[in-house]
Parts: C-alpha cells; structure tokens; sequence
C-alpha cells in the first residue's frame, strides 16, 4: 500500500472539508493558541474557514498572482501536487501560518488560479 501525502490528501478532498479543516485551524489558534490536527471538534466550521481563506488570500494574492501570470504557460509543473508546493511556499512568504497555508493552498488550485488572478479580480 503506498502512502498519500498531505498534498494528494488536501487535493482530493471537496471544497467545503477545506473550508472546515481551515475554520477548525483558526478556531483552535483563537482559542487554544496553538493548532492539534487530532483534536476532533464537534462543530462545523465552514463559515469560519471561508472568512480565514479571504482574509489571507488578500493578504497573498497579489504575491501569487504576480507568480501565476509569470509561470502559467512554462511547463515548470507536472501537476497540480507540484503547483500546490509552491503555492505553499508563496503562503509563507506572505506570513501565512503553515496549517492555514496547507488548507489554501489546495483551495487555491481547486478555485483555479486562472480565475482567481483574473484581471477583473485583482
């Protein structure tokens, strides 16, 4: 049996566990001040995680929409595991904490970056 990384997990699960795992994460650092990805809450955090993604994609996208219009067309990306890799890195750059930057970016290359980088977007 082989192993899944954490990237094929977060690429293959839908839209709205995304949005949860990241509302329990901001949830847990709110509250906790620190983040237990085994700590099991019976809530549902959607609403919360749709809040955490906004604020941190303004605070990002201008970072990796410069990136995405500059490599779109290269063939630099096998991928979208390879994508979701330096989507991450670009999170971090921007002082994106590493669980929030796990959950976006996969939201990020589910959503399309084409789309969200759009011109009308920005």
């Amino acid at each position: 049996m082989t192993e899944i990384t954490e990237a094929e997990f977060l690429l293959g699960i839908d839209e709205t566990a995304l949005y949860n795992k990241l509302g329990t994460w901001r949830f847990q650092i709110d509250t906790y001040g620190q983040y237990n990805p085994n700590l099991m809450l019976k809530m549902d955090f959607e609403e919360r995680g749709k809040e955490t993604y906004e604020l941190y994609l303004i605070q990002a996208k201008e970072k990796i929409c410069e990136f995405w219009r500059n490599f779109k067309d290269s063939e630099l990306f096998e991928d979208s595991k390879d994508l979701y890799f330096f989507i991450i890195g670009l999170l971090f750059d921007a002082n994106v904490p590493y669980y929030a930057s796990t959950f976006i970016g996969a939201l990020l290359i589910k959503r399309g970056l084409n789309s969200i980088c759009s011109e009308n977007s920005l």
